[in-house]
């Protein structure tokens, strides 16, 4: 009988040490696999900043008309996502303008597009003569392209083509940016013809080879090139390549095969040489009174005036 209880004992200290290390083998296994989990979502997590970050990098690359991303951060930060922002500036013949803020989150599973800052609302849906359209949020004024080939009436959001170069003549001593669309296609060695030489070329419209009404569309699927100064054909291989890269993107199916989506298939048609390559507009940026010349041109089908600001005696200006 006592060597019974003894073994009862032995047995129930055995069965006490074995649930104890169960008990703590769980507990590491589950701290182990925890921080495993919250090691991939911060990994997961990363990989949707750096998609988010990819996808506005090309798109200002490809699209947003004179813009570009400035003074990118991500605040709010943590493990499993962020809040992501990023300032659009124009260049206004060499002077960086701020224009609007791209906000948005991001998480482990998804990141999101901020497009409030893509759309353009019209001046006034009243109006049947609207012709202009200003920023979603900061309502700054908006450079739109128009299609030459589109028809305009009452049940459009933009009802006519823009024509303000003639308001030019009264912004004198301002620094201004002008959307030009032209009548046709033209290849950069027509339109080193045609423009100025005192006024800065900073992007140039793929234009449109459908009848879709292009001024209301949002920036960032107006297609165009901003071609730098010095390594002009470096900047539109680089184009180039990022609208094809996009033209086999998921969005890009989802445009369907008219509209915007013919545009993109139609200027790929250059095989990335820039000397094959046509344009359906240019943004131009310069003084206002040296827009002058470009008044009565018939090769120009419409005139948006977009940002503008004081010129100042210390500005240093890319193009006098």
């Amino acid at each position: 009988m006592e060597t019974f209880e003894l073994l009862a004992k032995k047995t129930k200290k055995e069965w006490k040490k074995r649930t104890l290390f169960i008990s703590l083998g769980t507990v590491l296994l589950a701290v182990v696999v925890g921080f495993l989990i919250w090691i991939g979502l911060s990994f997961l997590a990363t990989k949707q900043h750096q998609q988010l970050d990819d996808y506005y990098y090309q798109r200002t690359t490809i699209a947003f008309p004179n813009m570009q991303q400035d003074n990118v951060r991500v605040t709010f930060a943590h493990n499993l996502g962020g809040h992501y922002e990023a300032n659009l500036i124009k260049d206004i013949d060499g002077i960086s303008v701020k224009y609007e803020e791209i906000e948005t989150d991001f998480s482990a599973m998804k990141w999101n597009h901020d497009f409030l800052a893509t759309f353009v609302l019209p001046s006034s849906v009243e109006q049947d003569s609207t012709e202009m359209a200003y920023s979603y949020k900061s309502h700054q004024k908006a450079a739109l392209f128009f299609n030459p080939k589109a028809s305009y009436g009452s049940k459009d959001v933009i009802r006519k083509p823009a024509q303000e170069l003639p308001y030019l003549d009264q912004m004198k001593g301002q620094l201004v940016e002008v959307a030009i669309s032209f009548d046709k296609q033209y290849t950069l060695a027509e339109l080193k013809e045609k423009l100025p030489k005192n006024l800065k070329v900073n992007w140039y419209w793929i234009g449109s080879v459908s009848t879709e009404n292009t001024a209301h569309k949002a920036i960032s699927h107006l297609f165009g090139w901003a071609p730098r100064r010095q390594w002009p054909d470096p900047s539109y291989q680089e184009f180039y390549e990022l609208l094809e890269e996009f033209s086999h993107s998921k969005e890009y199916k989802e445009m369907g095969q008219g509209g915007l989506a013919e545009d993109v298939k139609a200027h790929l048609a250059s095989k990335g040489k820039v000397g094959k390559a046509t344009f359906g507009g240019v943004i131009l940026t310069g003084k206002a009174e040296n827009f002058a010349q470009l008044e009565n041109q018939d090769w120009i089908f419409a005139s948006s005036i977009g940002a503008s600001i004081p010129n100042q005696p210390y500005y240093q200006l890319d193009v006098e």
